[in-house]
């Protein structure tokens, strides 16, 4: 099931009690990559938190389960009013963020350690 595609309008947010979402970004050539996450410590809809409507990347239920959902307008109207909200669904933005960082540098360590295999495969020199 999508829960937010990339480039549109975020009209619903969703928090996740059992199973996860996996949010991607189109890679080269279209291909998807998947960059982040979100399960029962997470929410969706990132964006309307930090005061956007569109979605950078397109998010999709992983894995079934259940969970909670909101209209992104009432979202906004509530965190408005509420303080203390809006601090603990920024809290969910840093996770995201905190885990997306080490989700692209596991990727960078990875594509390293296949460039340094190619070369020694290749006795130290590139293709």
């Amino acid at each position: 099931m999508s829960l937010e595609t990339a480039n549109s309008r975020i009209d619903t947010v969703y928090f996740i009690d059992n199973g996860f979402a996996s949010v991607v970004a189109d890679g080269p050539g279209k291909r998807d990559i998947e960059v982040g996450i979100i399960g029962r410590e997470g929410m969706t809809g990132l964006p309307v938190v930090l005061g956007h409507d569109r979605a950078r990347h397109t998010t999709y239920i992983q894995a079934a389960g259940a969970g909670q959902r909101i209209g992104a307008s009432k979202l906004r109207r509530a965190t408005a009013e509420s303080n203390g909200l809006r601090q603990m669904l920024l809290s969910c933005v840093n996770a995201f963020l905190i885990q997306t960082t080490e989700t692209a540098l596991a990727n960078g360590r990875s594509k390293n350690e296949e460039r340094s295999g190619a070369l020694a495969a290749n006795g130290g020199r590139p293709h």
